[in-house]
């Protein structure tokens, strides 16, 4: 994981292209996490703060499964972070710009009483 790799074996269209390792899955369905210096899966004792588990209480602490960051035939999946592009693009993924809304605890809640409201108009058409 971490590591800057050439996107060349990828295909033709990816020539010139820089990717990071950010992240995956093995076969099993179990994810990387970086620090974990092996090939294969190790059972850890996670609590707060660590990737891969969330508590429910508080110190609450779990055994889980993890994929090691070393990367090997098991993995089935790679999370990639393009790092370096080319000027040409590849059509439906580096040709569009993706804006990311950030909802706010007032959006929020007008949008669960629009929905709320919505509901009570539809249900209110059907009678």
């Amino acid at each position: 994981m971490a590591t800057e790799v050439a996107a060349d074996a990828l295909g033709e269209e990816w020539k010139c292209y820089v990717v990071r390792i950010s992240g995956g899955n093995n076969k099993q369905g179990f994810s990387m996490k970086q620090g974990v210096l092996t090939h294969g899966c190790v059972h850890l004792l996670l609590s707060k703060g660590h990737c891969c588990y969330t508590p429910r209480r508080t110190g609450e602490r779990e055994y889980r499964y993890v994929q090691g960051c070393m990367v090997d035939a098991n993995l089935s999946v790679f999370d990639l972070v393009i790092e370096k592009k080319e000027e040409k693009y590849i059509p439906g993924l580096t040709d569009t710009i993706l804006c990311l809304i950030t909802w706010g605890p007032k959006e929020l809640v007008e949008s669960a009483n629009l929905s709320i409201s919505l509901k009570k108009m539809m249900s209110a058409n059907l009678l």
